[in-house]
């Protein structure tokens, strides 16, 4: 679909404003509670955000500063999404309207909808990654960004880390395939060795619970804490996390079932565009195009959060077409012909009319496709 440049910038721009406007929210009390956590009681999980956060307000934070940085740091990930987007898709023939689409796409109204958490810290951490140049300094730095993204959040690993993995991979084309691969698993390899030393030596012993707790009450100056949103920084206790019952409610299933079947549909969707954008490379080129997008998935595994690490996913996908775009001129040379017209207005159209432009809403989906249907196998 052929847009001028003037008028894509304007129509993502517009769209942009209005899905922070509607998807946007007040923080949840989980989310509140993270950015009370510190390294004052040693080495943590989760803290680094916190951390700064107390150097800046070292009696604590009202509800009111939590609130605006929360919002903040969500904008400002989903500021950087966007550039990024405009920076390496936009100028590609047929990319303005892909720009549109991403903007518009449940993966990104999702992550606005997710307000308050550390995504955004990690996507601006990620995004100085992908465009450091393609040096040994480049990749070592590359490598420290992903470790600090897990000091932020140990997810780094799988939703992040493994794209910035992908973009250096992509970037070393011209090196020995064998030292090609060894560079690129850099960033990975060093999120995985800080994550298992942040999981290690960063998770306290449950004896510690109440402390922390009580800690991060005191820093609340007005506000109470969630309780359980301190529990992931400490060993399981005699009786598991109080948090483990959501994995046997009938509700979760709906949620896995419904949110993942809608997440998935697009997912393979936008697997199948990029597995056809990059007919001209090579077969594992194509295969490390597609991991990095559905690395985050993996996730469901071990955690429950399926909103978001759906989310994730279909994000991941949008900027692995980015890198591409930037990184391989037969992929710029056939985006317009895969993103064609039909491919656009159906992406539009699909996402329209089963309401599926956010997927924290919960209860919606309860009285619309094909959440209904779900539930109708599953709740209670």
């Amino acid at each position: 679909m052929d847009l001028s440049l003037k008028t894509s910038l304007r129509l993502a721009v517009f769209a942009f404003i209005l899905v922070c406007l509607t998807r946007m929210s007040v923080l949840s009390s989980w989310s509140m509670t993270q950015y009370l956590f510190s390294y004052d009681n040693g080495f943590q999980r989760r803290a680094l955000v916190g951390e700064i956060v107390s150097w800046f307000l070292s009696a604590g934070p009202t509800a009111a500063q939590v609130q605006v940085i929360g919002i903040g740091v969500t904008f400002v990930g989903a500021l950087i999404l966007l550039a990024i987007m405009l920076r390496d898709v936009l100028p590609v023939r047929g990319g303005g309207a892909v720009v549109i689409v991403f903007v518009m796409s449940i993966g990104f109204a999702t992550m606005i909808g997710n307000t308050g958490y550390l995504a955004g810290a990690m996507i601006a951490v990620t995004a100085a990654a992908l465009y450091l140049p393609f040096t040994v300094l480049g990749v070592t730095l590359r490598a420290i960004l992903c470790v600090i993204g897990v000091l932020i959040h140990e997810n780094m690993l799988p939703i992040f880390a493994t794209l910035i993995s992908a973009e250096t991979y992509f970037r070393g084309h011209s090196l020995p395939h064998p030292r090609r691969l060894v560079v690129a698993a850099l960033p990975l390899c060093a999120a995985f060795i800080s994550s298992v030393i942040v999981m290690k030596w960063g998770t306290h012993p449950y004896e510690m619970l109440v402390p922390l707790q009580d800690a991060a009450q005191t820093r609340a100056l007005d506000f109470d804490i969630r309780q359980n949103a301190v529990e992931p920084v400490v060993m399981p206790g005699p009786n598991g996390r109080s948090y483990d019952v959501v994995w046997t409610q009938p509700f979760y299933y709906f949620r896995l079932i419904s949110f993942t079947g809608v997440g998935g549909i697009f997912l393979l969707a936008q697997s199948y565009l990029t597995w056809r954008l990059t007919e001209t490379l090579p077969r594992f080129e194509r295969v490390v195009a597609l991991a990095a997008g559905w690395a985050p998935m993996s996730l469901l595994f071990v955690a429950f959060d399926v909103s978001r690490f759906v989310a994730f996913a279909l994000v991941n996908s949008f900027l692995m077409i980015a890198i591409l775009c930037r990184t391989r001129q037969s992929c710029r040379d056939r985006l317009y012909v895969v993103f064609s017209p039909v491919v656009i207005v159906a992406f539009i159209v699909f996402s329209a009319q089963i309401e599926l432009r956010d997927l924290n809403d919960s209860d919606r989906y309860l009285f619309s496709f094909p959440g209904r249907l779900a539930y109708a196998f599953v709740g209670d």
